[in-house]
């Protein structure tokens, strides 16, 4: 038996301007494009960037760090 992970999808409330909102939808039924995956896509960008960042700075931190060690 494979243990596979169960994704929840949850909701929540963005204050958006309606016709900001509307547009929007719009704009995605004219190119056949889904809200909700288009946002998901957004957000695992921002994401990923925001990872790799950190990691980034972590890994500038601790090397600074060994280079006052070894001083």
């Amino acid at each position: 038996m494979s243990k596979t992970k169960v994704c929840k999808d949850s909701m929540f409330s963005l204050r958006i301007p309606s016709n900001l909102l509307d547009e929007y939808r719009e704009f995605c039924t004219e190119n056949s494009i889904n809200i909700s995956q288009r946002l998901r896509r957004y957000m695992e960008q921002d994401l990923e960037m925001w990872r790799r960042v950190r990691l980034e700075k972590i890994k500038r931190l601790k090397e600074l760090e060994e280079k006052k060690r070894s001083n």
